[in-house]
């Protein structure tokens, strides 16, 4: 494996090599080859032709398989795409008027340049895959493959303008020949580049097999099957407008060629935002929906100029063009895009050749039969019409139905680490997601920790699931504070398997860090309700009770708790015989808090002895707190007692606010004025214990009985704070909220 520095250098000169390769690209063929033929004489059918010789130029990948496996991968790519170059040298030889003037000797010199330059780009491209897969990751696939689609289409926006200057709107036949001329200079620097590279370890070998023999085993395997279909479909429909374009606006709004050469830069254009959005979203929804989403724009391109009518503004004119070109561009780069980076993603390695190979052919193959059939299909049509613009409406509707064929496809497409396509259609519209897709991106390129901290914490702000997979990868940092910052936004987000089995492992494999956090979560999942897998509890509840042996006191608290909301049987026992032995005043706290969750009334004269022995205030407030709870006063008692700790008086009174006149109040006040007494009079249990009986709650007045045989002993020990509570506990009886309180007892208990 290629360390960190090999890889980017292997990149940069790769990007390089595309750099000089778009220079020559974009001087050498496509629209501007099909101009200079046009200007010598072609008709529709050659125009199919040399399309068509695009297209079949993967067919001689084939040849390319057996010399990779023995030149190698770089040195396959680096000297045939030289020799792809250096062929077209002879056209040149079409500038001299005597070869000029003959249709049949230019045309021929063309069409044999072109047969050339394409038979050795297939090639080459054979050891096209084998290069990506080794200088990329599966975490850069993506963005490397955008990155080479941004300087492609950047390079013919810049190259377009450029030449749309040159040739003006009645441009000399030499400035053709100038363009050929750069056009091989810059192939011989891309062709350096390449060379550059290093070879793949373990790199191609021709395989013991045929091809055909390979394609028969890769064909059940549906990812590839099916990717086989949609290349199939994609290539006839792309090769029936990929040079029909041109003829469409030259013949139905009879544009001159300087102007085509503008909508080749629009085209450009559409191609660049293709890279852009690839980059955006592929590596965040996966390749599915991306190419649901340019088969989408495809038909929209092919309804476009099935509708469209000949405009009498000259601006509708341009503007419809620029649009046609535009959308056909980005959508013919972005099924191939897309295509390679879901080849790459469902294929081991070692298939990348020769699986590759049958790909690229199926490209080659199925665009000829696009580009040849779509010739003499059109030709067919404008004599039957006998009208450019009819005739064009029908040949672009019987290339939309090939695209209508894809979706029938891609609902069958496995999804590759995809999320499903009418989601991925929620997120390309919606901004949260396209938010979230952005802090997605942005974390690939972080440097810091300070600055992946803020994008965890800043996807967690947005709340949205497309999110989820990435902040898992990042509970495996090796620092506290982005797993940490994980934990909290992955909270934002609920329950799935995914997430409760690496909270689970975070409480068994992270202590005195993080475990605590995920302690915390999962127990306001099971609060809530939202952990309900039988399995998946059960494993939490293993990993929470053996948490409440471990040393460290932040998780073993936090874990009591979340044990007490997932209210299993027998973990009560656990937490008693936890806090019997526990000194820790954090862990104390939690512990009886899990007591007041899991009703666990028999523990109140254990809480009333940690009461006893704390010597922290703070701390007895909280117990105080949790045996109100238990006592199921707790929904008055919390109010009065806040009061009690600021002024004691005021408590007080508040308390005998609550004595009603048809009480008994003269001995409810004279018993609360114990309170203050040198020792705690066992006259207030008894009170408290006389009107419980009333309920008939035999539970509840055992447990009141052991208090009061506790106060006889030891009540001198209570604070008085604890005292208050029993007051409280004493005027809720004889009160008007006794009869509810001794109700929700009756009920709970």
């Amino acid at each position: 494996m290629l360390t960190y520095r090999q890889l980017r250098r292997a990149q940069r000169n790769y990007y390089l090599f595309m750099a000089f390769n778009v220079i020559s690209i974009s001087l050498l063929a496509g629209n501007i080859l099909f101009l200079y033929a046009i200007r010598l004489g072609a008709g529709t059918h050659l125009i199919g032709f040399l399309s068509a010789l695009t297209s079949v130029t993967f067919v001689f990948s084939i040849f390319g398989r057996r010399i990779a496996g023995r030149l190698g991968a770089v040195k396959t790519k680096g000297f045939f795409w030289l020799a792809r170059y250096l062929v077209m040298a002879p056209v040149l030889l079409t500038l001299i008027p005597a070869v000029r003037e003959s249709p049949v000797l230019a045309l021929g010199t063309i069409s044999l340049g072109v047969f050339g330059f394409n038979l050795f780009k297939g090639i080459a491209l054979a050891a096209e895959k084998p290069i990506q897969g080794f200088i990329t990751r599966d975490s850069d696939r993506a963005a490397f493959i955008s990155m080479n689609n941004i300087i492609l289409f950047s390079g013919h926006i810049a190259m377009g303008l450029l030449m749309a200057v040159l040739l003006g709107k009645d441009s000399p036949l030499f400035m053709y020949g100038i363009f050929i001329f750069f056009g091989i200079i810059a192939g011989v620097f891309a062709s350096y580049y390449t060379l550059q590279i290093p070879e793949p370890w373990n790199g191609p070998k021709a395989s013991s097999q045929s091809l055909f023999r390979n394609m028969v085993k890769a064909f059940p395997r549906p990812e590839f099957s099916r990717l086989f279909l949609l290349v199939m479909f994609s290539n006839i429909g792309i090769g029936m407008s990929l040079g029909f374009i041109v003829v469409y606006a030259k013949d139905v709004y009879t544009q001159p060629d300087n102007m085509v050469v503008y909508f080749t830069v629009s085209g450009a254009l559409g191609a660049l935002t293709m890279a852009g959005l690839l980059r955006f979203l592929s590596d965040r929804i996966g390749p599915r929906p991306v190419y649901f989403f340019f088969n989408a724009l495809r038909l929209l391109f092919l309804l476009l100029v099935i509708a469209a009518p000949v405009f009498s503004s000259w601006f509708l004119t341009i503007f419809f063009l620029c649009t046609a070109f535009f959308l056909e561009q980005m959508t013919y780069w972005g099924f191939n895009a897309v295509a390679d980076i879901y080849f790459l993603s469902t294929t081991k390695p070692e298939d990348h050749l020769d699986l590759g190979i049958i790909i690229n052919m199926a490209r080659g193959f199925f665009g000829m039969i696009g580009s040849l059939g779509g010739g003499f299909l059109l030709g067919w049509l404008q004599g039957y019409f006998n009208q450019s613009l009819i005739s064009f409406r029908v040949y672009f509707l019987g290339s939309s139905l090939f695209f209508i064929a894809n979706i029938i496809v891609l609902a069958y497409l496995p999804a590759a680490r995809s999320i499903a396509i009418p989601a991925a259609i929620r997120a390309v519209f919606s901004a949260r997601a396209l938010k979230a897709m952005y802090y997605m991106n942005k974390l690939q390129r972080v440097r810091s920790e300070d600055e992946e901290r803020s994008i965890v914490l800043a996807m967690g702000g947005t709340k949205d699931r497309i999110t989820i997979s990435e902040l898992h990868k990042r509970l495996k940092s090796p620092s506290i504070f982005v797993r940490t910052e994980t934990l909290l936004s992955l909270e934002q987000f609920g329950a799935d398997k995914n997430t409760l089995g690496l909270l689970i492992d975070q409480v068994r494999n992270n202590p005195f860090t993080t475990a605590h956090i995920a302690a915390r979560i999962l127990g306001d999942l099971a609060k809530s309700g939202k952990c309900t897998d039988m399995r998946i509890r059960q494993e939490a509840e293993d990993a929470l009770t053996e948490a409440l042996d471990s040393q460290d006191y932040l998780l073993k608290s936090k874990a009591a708790l979340a044990l007490a909301y997932f209210c299993s049987d027998g973990l009560e026992e656990k937490v008693i015989n936890s806090l019997r032995e526990n000194m820790n005043p954090r862990e104390i706290i939690y512990l009886v808090k899990a007591l007041e969750i899991m009703e666990r009334i028999e523990a109140l004269p254990l809480i009333f002895e940690k009461i006893s022995g704390c010597p922290h205030p703070h701390i007895i407030d909280d117990l105080i707190l949790s045996a109100a709870g238990l006592l199921q006063t707790g929904l008055w008692f919390y109010s009065h007692f806040s009061l009690y700790l600021q002024d004691s008086k005021e408590g007080l009174n508040a308390l005998r606010g609550e004595i009603p006149e048809s009480g008994n109040s003269e001995s409810l006040s004279r018993l609360i004025a114990y309170l203050h007494g040198p020792e705690y009079p066992p006259l207030l249990l008894d009170f408290i214990i006389q009107k419980t009986a009333v309920t008939g709650d035999e539970k509840r007045i055992r447990v009141l009985n052991y208090i009061r045989d506790y106060a006889e002993r030891d009540g001198e020990k209570l604070p008085d704070k604890a005292r208050y509570l029993c007051a409280a506990e004493m005027v809720a009886c004889e009160s008007p909220v006794s009869a509810q309180h001794a109700m929700v007892m009756g009920e709970d208990l």
